[in-house]
């Protein structure tokens, strides 16, 4: 046995000595109750606590009495004539030290600490000394520190108030300096930590211990008495200690333990303080609290032994019990309770004391057969300590918790409520549905074991569910419940307990008693629940029922869904979540097309199409990967059939949700054109009828509001379908992007958010992050809550953030960033127009290929139509084009073709209507938002019966009200005649009627932009038979003018028309140009002449002859200053000659021009004076014939 010393350091005089300055050293801290225990290290000078673990020890010794010592402790404040010194023997030297004015906080005491050769002896320790001068309030309250029972003027002490004291450890012994239990070779720091801290806190060393030792030498103590049933045998010259062999209990237990306060340990065996060591601190003053709570497991154990159902939980069964202490369990509670609590669910012991099993997924544990469970567990520890989490999972069922069913992991000290994982073995396949599992928490290693005592903690039983791989990886689940009698419809509510969201599926309005989502949930577990309503009112929620969702620690994704009994026009298809994949990549085979869709970047597990698909066959893959390319192997193909309908079938939107511009889905039918109709359940209002619509889906370019709708689809052929009812559901904390959910090769994706109650208005920024564009929509007043792109975005990735903004500024912060992509595709679609529109001119935009050098697009009439057809477009490089006048009313057909080089690569035809409306104000369709052009061209909505149409654009950059007007227009298309200057603009359009004026509709905003560097042309068509066609471009940045040239690629001759010095980005030949095809290009030059790259060689114009002449200038209202006047038309097949025709409406004059023997298609009049006329011209065929014009009339000012 060692000797365990302890050193009495006097009190000391309580002369008045002189102040002199002194600063400590940074004391380490902990979380406390009432008494902190502040260790020192500042005459550590032999580095003996240097290494972190030997501090860890000390401070778990502190933790331990910090726990039960609840004494308010003064302050010591020194300062003015109040003056104190600390006297103490230095640890690593034996020496005395003296430290004058030190500060105490309240409540605290300080314990230098170090290492030194004491011989034979393994630690002394003790308190420290004082002296001390100044006010009498001052003194008292030093030697008091506010305990009433320490007598400052005499030795009658029944209380005792130290400002600390010092410990030194031996140098020479072999230490264990861990938690865990010394070896047999080892002295044991923990213990003789507990045994000499006892001294510092006045166990053998103070005037109150002396004052309850009798004259028989035994310590007379009424708490002491009681545990021990007489005054206890003291021994040692001092009596300083326990006499040895004197036992007692250890605290809550019935486990006996010689007592710590014994003068002697036996090398390799740990002692912790009893239940007398524990009186005798209560006896000399200090406040002990009651015995710390002990926690036991609630697993089911209903007798002895272990078996199926029955494990060792019980105390009386040798169950796990943990001491509770504060800063160290197991979720957020912890409490003790009588090692009596079990069942057969693992709940027992929520039902006594705190709902203490509270670890965030505890009541929804699940595992799945082949599976690696990886169960994360939030924990806390303040105790200064390490610790460890256990777990075990009984994967077979017999009541036994194993070493092969078990995981652990460090929890460091200074956690508090963070997530460990517990990683554990294989699940076996044997088929089980329920088994239990066991996690214990300690800094003690016996929690190593599932049962038995552990020194502090927490531990937790839990039942958990067992799943087959089928089942446990399949992201899209079925949710289904059982109906009553007077079921109307249902509420679905899907709460994520991993994340803690809830409502993270809510369905309204579900008609039938299942709800597949449309998206694979994320990996994780949830709690689920039902609700029924009954035609008055709905039924109480069912219970909740937990469900997981698990990764797969695999390299290859099996394709789950869909599953036959769902397949609609846009199936989901899903596959497992695989551990370590950051994408996936899907392909899809039609019947008729290899690789129809090409998803190369999926961050979900599931893929819904964008558009609906046709009738068919078709088969899938998909693999993971992360970054650095595939994991593993293309799935097995996985194949689904669409099958064509009889009659129209709704298949979405499905029931309640936020998105605000829902997809509507419908199967394939026989019909070729289908009408939509949505309708207000609240207000019985239809606000959408929507025609002509072709394929099998088609998503809302602008948002619903809130509140509760019904949809109907309607074939040409096959009849109306059922109604089926949704709702757009409003949020409170703020507004997030719910859409476009997928990637994509739509260049005209719409972005939808939630709608926010009590927001007025909407901000949203969408980011072009692959390209050189930076921002490219900055809206910051949309009331509405979608937000359709009405320039084509080039294939890349966008990032759109969206908030909600109120009366008195936002309501919560920018949604989370939403990535959409826009791709490239071995498959040409058309993505505009395809419906019924009052859009007279409609902008055709169709998806990229990768390999396509340009296109051509014809447009041909449908099964009505007699209007004239817009010039087929031979060299369109872009992947829109914009239609400059309006059609007639008609079915028409557009036909777009790739074309690489001299090769056509791939054909599609769009099928669309141009139907005139009465609605009344006029819809805006262009220009909305950012604009490329300087010349955008502004659509408005055609009328029935109109007579001509307004608009009126404000120039909110400059503040002029009427930048441009224009009141007596018959086109509802028009292309302004001047560029607009870069800038913000607001547009209002109205129709009239032979009743008069319409209302001005809605205002929309639109900016126009500059580029940097190279000038970009923006004029859409590149086939005209304009003689004199206008070339504009966008604004560059900088630019103080601009040259253009046109290359002549008929008859091969370069610089065949040139201008410079052009100070606008717009340019008009100043003499009509000869058919053929050429070559435009801009250039930039600024202030200082320096000439940006010319434009791209890719654009060309084509000037084509015409059956009958056009006068293209003057145009029709243009105002001509100076006097000269150019006049121009087109060239028309087989004319010998050309005719001009100009009358002066404003003196009435005739034929002040009248020429009859014109060669070419134009001519430069100088002598025009001011005034009005009206210009006619036409072409004399060989046969002498020839049709005039209608009058163009002009201004010259």
């Amino acid at each position: 046995m060692q000797l365990l010393k302890s050193l009495l350091t006097e009190s000391g005089s309580r002369a008045r000595r002189r102040r002199t300055a002194w600063q400590a050293e940074p004391l380490e801290q902990r979380q406390l109750l009432t008494v902190d225990i502040l260790f020192d290290y500042t005459y550590d000078t032999g580095g003996f606590f240097n290494p972190q673990g030997r501090r860890d020890v000390l401070e778990q010794v502190a933790a331990i009495y910090e726990a039960r010592l609840n004494d308010d402790l003064l302050a010591i404040n020194p300062g003015g004539v109040n003056t104190w010194s600390a006297r103490f023997n230095h640890p690593s030297d034996g020496s005395q030290q003296v430290i004058t004015d030190m500060q105490v906080p309240a409540d605290t005491l300080i314990v230098f600490v170090g290492a030194r050769n004491l011989g034979s002896g393994l630690a002394i320790g003790g308190p420290g000394g004082v002296n001390v001068s100044g006010t009498q309030t001052f003194v008292t309250n030093l030697i008091t520190r506010g305990e009433s029972g320490v007598d400052a003027n005499g030795n009658n002490d029944t209380d005792l108030a130290p400002w600390g004291g010092t410990i030194s450890f031996s140098t020479n012994t072999t230490w264990n300096f861990t938690m865990n239990e010394p070896t047999n070779s080892q002295n044991d720091l923990y213990s003789v930590a507990i045994h000499e801290l006892g001294h510092v806190l006045g166990f053998g060393t103070t005037q109150s211990y002396h004052n309850l030792v009798n004259q028989d030498g035994r310590l007379d103590g009424p708490n002491v008495v009681a545990e021990y049933g007489s005054p206890v045998p003291l021994t040692g010259h001092d009596n300083a200690h326990f006499a040895t062999g004197i036992s007692s209990f250890l605290p809550g237990t019935t486990i006996t333990q010689e007592t710590s306060f014994d003068p002697q340990i036996t090398t390799g065996t740990r002692k912790h303080l009893t239940t007398l060591d524990w009186g005798a601190l209560d006896d000399i003053g200090w406040d002990v609290a009651p015995v710390v709570d002990r926690d036991f497991g609630d697993a089911p154990d209903a007798s002895d032994g272990t078996g199926t159902g029955n494990y060792q939980t019980r105390s009386a069964d040798n169950g796990p019990a943990h001491n509770v202490v504060s800063g160290l369990s197991i979720g957020a509670l912890v409490d003790g309770d009588n090692g009596l609590l079990h069942d057969s669910t693992a709940t027992a012991d929520d039902t006594s004391g705190q709902p203490d099993e509270d670890f965030l997924l505890s009541n929804v544990l699940g595992i799945v057969e082949t599976g690696v469970p990886q169960i994360p567990v939030n924990v806390t520890n303040t105790t200064g300590t390490a610790a460890t989490l256990y777990g075990w999972i009984d994967y077979d069922a017999d009541g036994v918790f194993e070493p092969g069913e078990s995981a652990s992991v460090a929890v460091p000290t200074g956690l508090t409520d963070q997530t460990v994982t517990l990683t554990f073995p294989v699940v076996p396949e044997n088929g089980l549905a329920q088994t239990f599992a066991r996690f214990r928490l300690s800094t003690d290693s016996n929690a190593s074991l599932p049962t038995g005592l552990a020194i502090d903690g927490e531990v937790e039983d839990h039942a958990v569910t067992v799943y087959s791989a089928a089942r446990g990886y399949d992201n899209l689940p079925l949710f289904t419940w059982t109906t009553g009698q007077n079921d109307v419809r249902y509420l679905l509510e899907v709460n994520s307990v991993t994340t803690g969201e809830t409502g993270y599926i809510r369905q309204t309005d579900l008609l039938l008693n299942r709800f597949r989502p449309h998206q694979a949930l994320d990996p994780g577990a949830y709690l689920w629940r039902f609700r029924t309503w009954d035609g008055t009112q709905y039924l109480p929620w069912s219970s909740q029922i937990p469900l997981h969702i698990f990764s797969a620690d695999a390299s290859t994704p099996e394709i789950t869904d869909p599953v036959a009994t769902s397949i609609d026009s846009r199936p989901t298809l899903a596959w497992w979540h695989i551990d370590g994949a950051s994408h996936y990549e899907v392909w899809i085979d039609s019947e008729s097309s290899d690789g129809l869709i090409h998803q190369r970047d999926l961050t979900h597990p599931s893929f819904t199409p964008q558009r609906g698909l046709a009738a068919g066959s078709y088969t899938a893959w998909v693999r993971a990967h992360d970054a650095s390319g595939p994991l593993g192997n293309w799935s097995r193909p996985f194949g689904f059939v669409i099958h064509e309908s009889t009659t129209p079938q709704l298949t979405e939107p499905r029931a309640g949700s936020t998105t605000t511009a829902p997809t509507f889905g419908w199967l394939p039918t026989a019909d070729e054109f289908m009408t939509l109709r949505i309708t207000n359940l609240n207000t019985n209002a239809q606000v959408y009828e929507l025609t002509g619509l072709t394929g099998t889906s088609w998503t809302l370019p602008e948002s619903l509001p809130s509140g509760r709708y019904s949809a109907t689809i309607q074939g040409s052929q096959t009849g109306l379908s059922e109604s089926i009812p949704f709702q757009v559901l409003a949020v409170a904390d703020g507004a997030e992007l719910n859409g476009p959910v997928v990637d994509s090769e739509n260049p005209l994706p719409i972005f939808h958010w939630t709608r926010v109650a009590g927001a007025v208005s909407y901000e949203l920024v969408i980011d072009d992050v692959t390209g050189d564009a930076g921002t490219i929509v900055a809206e910051t007043k949309l009331t509405e809550t979608a937000y359709a792109i009405q320039t084509p975005l080039p294939p890349g990735t966008y990032r759109a953030r969206v908030r909600a903004l109120g009366l008195t500024g936002p309501i919560g912060t920018w949604s989370s960033p939403l990535d959409h992509r826009v791709r490239n595709s071995k498959n040409l679609s058309i993505f505009s127009p395809t419906a019924s529109s009052d859009n007279a001119a409609p902008q055709i935009v169709w998806n990229k290929l990768p390999n396509a050098t340009h296109y051509r697009v014809s447009f041909a009439q449908g099964d009505s139509g007699t209007g004239q057809l817009p010039p087929v477009q031979t060299n369109v490089i872009d992947n829109s084009l914009q239609l400059t006048e309006p059609l007639s009313n008609g079915v028409y057909v557009v036909t777009v073709t790739a074309i690489s080089g001299e090769q056509v690569v791939a054909t599609v035809d769009q099928r669309f209507v141009v139907a005139s409306s009465t609605a009344d104000p006029v819809t805006i369709y262009g220009p909305i938002g950012p604009q490329t052009s300087s010349r955008p061209t502004i659509r408005l909505s055609e009328v029935t019966d109109a007579t001509r149409y307004s608009f009126w654009i404000r120039d909110e950059t400059r503040g002029i009200d009427a930048a441009l007007v224009e009141l007596d227009l018959e086109s509802p298309a028009y292309v302004p005649h001047n560029p607009l200057p870069p800038g913000d603009y607001t547009i209002w359009g109205r129709a009239w009627t032979a009743t008069g004026p319409g209302d001005w509709s809605a205002p929309h905003t639109f900016s126009i932009g500059e580029s940097v560097g190279i000038p970009t042309i923006s004029n859409t068509l590149h086939v005209t038979a304009s003689s004199v066609p206008e070339i504009s471009w966008g604004h560059v940045h900088g630019a103080a003018s601009y040259d253009i040239r046109f290359d002549a690629l008929t008859g091969n001759q370069d610089s065949f028309l040139t201008a410079g010095g052009l100070t606008s980005p717009l340019y008009r030949p100043a003499v009509g140009l000869p058919p053929g095809d050429y070559r435009v290009q801009i250039r930039s030059v600024d202030a200082q002449g320096t000439q940006s790259a010319w434009s791209s060689s890719d654009w060309t114009l084509s000037v084509i002859e015409e059956a009958t002449a056009t006068l293209n200038s003057p145009r029709q209202d243009e105002q001509v200053t100076g006097g000269t006047v150019q006049f121009a038309w087109s060239t028309v097949t087989g004319a010998v000659r050309y005719e001009l025709w100009v009358d002066n409406l404003s003196t009435g004059a005739r034929a002040v021009i009248n020429e009859t023997q014109l060669i070419d298609n134009h001519l430069i009049v100088n002598t025009l004076a001011a005034g009005n006329y009206r210009a006619w011209v036409r072409a004399i065929l060989s046969n002498g014939t020839g049709v005039w014009t209608s009058g163009n009339d002009f201004q010259v000012v």
